[in-house]
């Protein structure tokens, strides 16, 4: 009779150990508002950069070299991608620090990987699959790089070729062209912006892709702000005085945005994307815990959500995320992790603690 209760508790043991085992695996869809962890299968790991281009794919993340500690991360970096139904971990590139741009077709990204002075945009998918590599451009350096909303291109900030330092309309924290690669034919192209720009987005109406560009300068004077310019990123056109397209722009296609931040730490606000009023302002520093204050992605599908970054003010480490509900004016959600990024769904912000990927539902 014990043995027979015995033999069934193990039988149920079992039974329970399996269906544990089925929901951890679980996709983050399936799993919809509860915490998952994925364990990564080596400790030496210390990602700095996560992504996750496709809801239900892997995680992409780039960490310092284990093999060598030694060095700083901006001189030994390796990009994987990781599994996490078949808990399997693929080394994909290996150089020095990049970033993850996931193109608005899934399981596509673009990587810009840093070689000590020089950089190369890649495209690739996250089984590995290299589709294309762009060496280091003259007067570029794919800055800012972004996918036009049908995939076909990806542009990026550059200076214009055989500008010298010392030219007056050479600008550190500016750029005077904007670069496209094309993914179809490989073939890159150039054009001129004048004057200098600041910032730019992507905006598509009508069948026509515009290149929106911001002309403030963050260290000039506010009384004499400039409006914003409009080209057309087929012919690379200027589009004069259409109040109608600037106003398009202003609109960016969002409720809010980020006013940018080009030195650490420095303050930023919120604004409303169609007045420019300011909903909410940040310091440089936290007050209370001295860390930097950054503002990081917006949520992919609720423009309420925004994250915030705290950093350590001398080596610019990342220390952890507020999640700041606009609407509301207060952080919903705090996390301590060295490494974060949004799911394609908005639905989880996965962050990297204690060797786990854990994915923490946000209330969208």
């Amino acid at each position: 009779m014990k043995l027979g209760i015995l033999l069934d508790c193990a039988v149920l043991m079992l039974l329970s150990l399996t269906a544990l085992s089925c929901s951890h695996k679980g996709s983050a869809k399936e799993q919809k508002g509860r915490r998952q962890s994925f364990v990564l299968p080596n400790s030496d790991f210390s990602p700095f950069t996560i992504g996750q281009c496709a809801e239900n794919g892997p995680v992409l993340f780039w960490s310092r070299d284990s093999a060598n500690k030694n060095l700083p991360v901006w001189d030994s970096s390796v990009f994987y991608t990781f599994d996490l139904q078949a808990r399997n971990l693929k080394e994909l590139l290996r150089g020095t620090y990049g970033n993850i741009v996931c193109s608005p077709i899934s399981h596509l990204f673009s990587v810009t990987l840093r070689n000590r002075d020089r950089k190369n945009l890649i495209v690739m998918d996250d089984t590995g699959k290299e589709h294309g590599r762009l060496e280091h451009p003259t007067g570029g350096s794919f800055i800012d790089a972004q996918w036009t909303p049908d995939a076909k291109e990806i542009v990026f900030e550059q200076d214009q070729p055989g500008l010298a330092d010392d030219d007056p309309d050479f600008d550190p924290n500016g750029f005077t062209a904007l670069g496209i690669l094309n993914i179809s034919d490989w073939k890159t192209r150039w054009f001129r912006i004048n004057p200098t720009g600041y910032a730019f987005r992507l905006r598509s109406r009508n069948g026509v892709m515009y290149a929106c560009i911001s002309r403030d300068n963050p260290e000039g004077n506010p009384a004499k702000r400039k409006s914003d310019s409009v080209y057309d990123l087929a012919t690379g056109q200027q589009i004069e005085s259409n109040s109608e397209l600037l106003a398009f722009c202003s609109e960016s296609g969002h409720t809010y945005f980020a006013s940018r931040q080009y030195e650490m730490p420095s303050p930023f606000q919120i604004l409303e994307s169609v007045t420019k009023r300011v909903v909410a302002s940040f310091p440089a520093t936290d007050s209370a815990t001295h860390d930097a204050l950054t503002a990081g992605p917006w949520n992919p599908k609720n423009d309420d959500l925004l994250a915030i970054e705290r950093r350590s003010g001398l080596s610019n480490h990342l220390l952890g995320v507020d999640i700041y509900r606009v609407s509301q004016s207060k952080v919903i959600a705090s996390f301590k992790t060295s490494a974060y990024a949004w799911t394609p769904d908005g639905q989880f912000l996965i962050i990297f603690q204690n060797g786990n990927f854990v994915f923490e539902p946000i209330t969208v």
